[in-house]
């Protein structure tokens, strides 16, 4: 091999370290992006073996408002085994009405619906929108704290629950993972954040699952809350006789009113036994205030009266207007050849509507052939431009855009697909558009 040859194979050595070095160079992070990666890791949507209990909760709203409309989701268990990756082959909803009680709908793999009546009271607070589904919980945020993974670890019970497990912890959405005997984790269901991973305090019960002989009233419930209710119930009766939880301030007016007007009546008895003459211009006066009393609640009442008309009028007009459609337009991105995009950045008629950031939590799912939506919003009909910028992990910068109409009422979904590799071109298509 000749000298020249030597010298052009070593530059051609450096010159492949230093591109190797260059990309693994972590990029420095912006603002903005932790909070973006900490939504992602929530809305993440992992491949799991069985089901998820945020795919059955929309038909569990439906079949609990069809049950009764002023039913509240207060309480989530799994039905079945639970997988290591949060998913089981069945769930349990239990839904509280004012009116009619509490009921326990359980969805499982096979589409089979079981409806149970509880037979017991079971008013708890309802459930907070956006808590984070346990298969996410798990990859996004569990798997990071070697504590609450270690909690979690062959877990049997998923218990999603809010102001009754544990008492310490107030009265916020969590999750419990655990062996279903008291150990295991407590979580934050809102943020993912790990409230306690030595276990959680009851305030009572038998501390082991309902045998086969259990009264034909529990059969169909959830075996957890079948278990501990003795100490859900002991919660709920402190909630309920806690001044700063329960609801008769009314009442309390009302006990209040009766022994002024006994006081009052006292009064009034003590005059007319030392003088009438004194205590007649008392009389009179007092007369004269309930009277006053009399035509201001007569007053009140009317204004309520206004008051109701106007919030069913809005109620009305409310329900008009949710019978049109909106105009929408959403995004998804799909993964070819093992691209790894850092960020994407969303701009219709160039305003930006979208920023978010990708990560290894991400890559791995969408590597697996899933799709992760970027983007939903509402734009106005007619002709648009929708351009998508795709910065990769070595901070290069690729754009793509799509034009066409939008029609009006309808959804408009668009496919990013981005590619990796030698010759990398991504892709933004059309894909379907619904229609009312």
């Amino acid at each position: 091999m000749s000298a020249r040859s030597i010298l052009r194979a070593r530059a051609i050595g450096v010159l492949a370290a230093l591109v190797l070095c260059l990309a693994a160079a972590p990029a420095q992070s912006r603002p903005g992006e932790v909070e973006e990666s900490i939504a992602a890791r929530a809305a993440s949507r992992p491949a799991v073996k069985f089901l998820r209990a945020i795919d059955l909760l929309p038909g569990a709203h439906t079949t609990a408002h069809a049950w009764s409309r002023d039913a509240n989701l207060v309480y989530v268990e799994n039905a079945d085994s639970l997988a290591a990756d949060g998913s089981a082959r069945a769930w349990t909803f239990v839904y509280s009405s004012p009116n009619l009680g509490a009921r326990a709908f359980t969805f499982a793999e096979s589409g089979r619906l079981t409806s149970v009546a509880l037979p017991f009271v079971f008013d708890a607070p309802p459930i907070e929108f956006g808590w984070i589904e346990p298969s996410a919980l798990i990859v996004g945020f569990i798997a990071t704290d070697n504590a609450a993974k270690a909690a979690a670890a062959g877990a049997r019970v998923a218990v999603l629950s809010r102001g009754l497990l544990p008492a310490r912890l107030g009265s916020s959405t969590v999750w419990y993972l655990g062996d279903g005997r008291g150990f295991g984790g407590v979580f934050d269901a809102l943020r993912g954040t790990t409230l306690s991973a030595h276990g959680m305090d009851l305030a009572e019960g038998p501390g082991s699952p309902v045998d086969a002989g259990a009264p034909a009233s529990m059969l169909g419930l959830p075996s957890f809350l079948v278990a501990y209710r003795a100490g859900f119930l002991a919660v709920l009766e402190a909630r309920a006789n806690d001044p700063r939880t329960r609801d008769d301030r009314p009442r309390g007016l009302t006990a209040a009113e009766a022994r002024g007007l006994s006081r009052l009546t006292a009064t009034q008895a003590a005059y007319d036994t030392l003088s009438r003459a004194k205590s007649a211009p008392a009389a009179r006066e007092f007369e004269r205030v309930l009277a006053e009393l009399a035509a201001w609640r007569t007053e009140q009442a009317r204004a309520d009266s206004f008051l109701a008309t106007g919030e069913a009028r809005l109620a009305a007009a409310e329900k008009d207007l949710a019978i049109e459609r909106p105009t929408e337009l959403a995004l998804y991105l799909a993964l070819e050849r093992r691209a790894r995009p850092a960020s994407l950045r969303v701009l219709v008629d160039g305003i930006e509507l979208a920023r978010r950031t990708y990560g290894t939590a991400e890559w791995t799912s969408l590597d697996a052939g899933t799709w992760s939506e970027v983007m939903r919003a509402r734009v106005r009909p007619g002709a648009r431009v929708v351009a998508v910028e795709i910065e990769a992990a070595d901070r290069r910068v690729e754009r793509v855009e799509w034009s066409g109409p939008v029609r009006d009422e309808a959804l408009t979904l668009l496919r990013l697909t981005a590619r990796g590799g030698e010759g990398a071109g991504s892709k933004l298509e059309l894909i379907a558009e619904t229609t009312p």
